[in-house]
């Protein structure tokens, strides 16, 4: 609600035909001068639900019987999956560039709404990043979920856009709701990363000194804002059985750990003792560009690792997020009872955290510079064949539960 669109774009079929009237019942389309239009609206067929040939309609007990071989190859390497002579998830990854070709091409729209499936979402999304076709079932959609995605134009003529991933899969429901994630497959392993709540800044004049140190008390100290933001999302978590809680040490990111554990013997009368908090230094950037959590609302930047940063700021978050991530495996390994790991939630600054999605993800390091993280959110990514294997993303930068309390409140306004 309350978001100005110059444009839609949407699939022909349906449901979707019908989500996007009740989306423009709330939400005008909007010209460039504010006057409000209704001749924006184009159908497009190529974002239409993925093409599954003789799969089409069978439910899966039937699919399974009928192409036995075939079905475990759409299971476990949909990328590869064949079927009547097609390749679906390699078409649906053309489609999808096809698509962005003429979203992209709309000229003077500034923000476009795009309406259509999970499948053709997830092809969107990935081609959009570059990723390949194996990047199928890795970032799924849910139903009524919104995915947003930034272009930022290239500074020299030629070059492509900046892209960034500013959240994924945000709907009012739950991110832990069953059904859409794993991969499309039950997960035994949850990953569930925590932003640290908003933090103090200074107020009033400052010498440079006095300036520095309120800085680095603000990057480390909870503000009033933060501790109401912690116990939302202690909130949000108090249904996950957290079986692993690991946070950096600063006071806002022990705060938001300490906050996540004590509400979890509310849980019920057998939770007695909350889980153990692990401090690990190496979630915390030093030296680096970490703004902190308070600065929401200033440029959007802040809320993810900048290519300012340099190749050697990137490097050194990259190479420590390494051995923390390596730790935290061993660690679950260690303390891992029946079969899989449980939940794991890891509270840290966005740097660390951008580090560990594009480790799961089996992305690089350049792609950290892709997740836009902000104070109190958090990110969900499950494990359907083990914290060894490559994760699936279920949400990113998911800020619904923080309410009122997502942006902060100054004396200005």
């Amino acid at each position: 609600a309350n978001e100005e669109f110059c444009c839609m774009f949407r699939s022909p079929l349906a449901r979707c035909m019908e989500t996007s009237e009740l989306i423009l019942e709330g939400n005008p389309l909007k010209q460039g001068s504010g006057e409000i239009s209704d001749q924006r609206v184009e159908e497009l067929a190529s974002l239409r639900e993925i093409d599954l040939y003789s799969f089409q309609g069978l439910v899966k007990a039937k699919g399974k019987e009928l192409y036995k071989v075939e079905y475990q190859k759409w299971q476990k390497d949909p990328d590869n999956f064949e079927i009547d002579g097609h390749f679906p998830v390699r078409e649906l990854w053309y489609r999808a560039s096809l698509c962005w070709q003429r979203i992209l091409n709309n000229e003077g729209a500034r923000q476009t709404l795009v309406v259509a499936h999970n499948a053709i979402n997830q092809g969107l999304i990935s081609t959009a990043l570059g990723l390949p076709p194996s990047f199928f079932r890795c970032m799924v959609q849910n139903n009524a979920a919104v995915t947003v995605l930034d272009f930022t134009p290239a500074q020299t003529r030629g070059s492509p856009p900046s892209i960034s991933l500013e959240r994924m899969n945000s709907s009012p429901e739950s991110p832990f709701q069953k059904g859409g994630g794993g991969a499309g497959r039950e997960a035994a392993t949850r990953l569930v990363l925590v932003h640290h709540c908003a933090t103090s800044q200074a107020e009033g004049p400052a010498s440079a000194t006095g300036a520095h140190q309120s800085h680095a008390i603000s990057l480390s100290t909870c503000s009033v804002l933060g501790k109401v933001q912690a116990l939302k999302v202690a909130e949000l978590l108090l249904d996950q059985p957290i079986r692993f809680l690991f946070s950096a040490p600063s006071d806002c990111n022990a705060f938001t750990a300490h906050t996540i554990a004590e509400v979890q013997t509310l849980r019920g009368p057998d939770v007695q003792t909350p889980p153990d908090v692990s401090m690990l230094p190496g979630l915390e950037v030093r030296g680096g560009r970490e703004t902190g959590g308070a600065n929401l609302g200033r440029e959007h930047d802040d809320n993810k690792f900048s290519d300012s940063s340099g190749d050697e700021s990137r490097n050194s978050v990259w190479q420590q997020t390494e051995i923390v991530w390596e730790g935290i495996k061993k660690k679950v390994e260690e303390g891992r009872e029946g079969k899989g790991e449980g939940t794991i939630v890891v509270v840290g600054d966005k740097s660390s955290l951008a580090a560990i999605l594009s480790k799961v993800l089996g992305l690089g390091m350049h792609e950290m510079k892709v997740f836009r993280l902000e104070a109190g959110s958090i990110s969900v990514v499950d494990f359907p064949d083990g914290i060894n294997k490559r994760g699936a993303l279920r949400c990113s930068n998911y800020t619904n539960h923080l309410g009122r309390w997502y942006l902060p409140i100054t004396r200005s306004k």
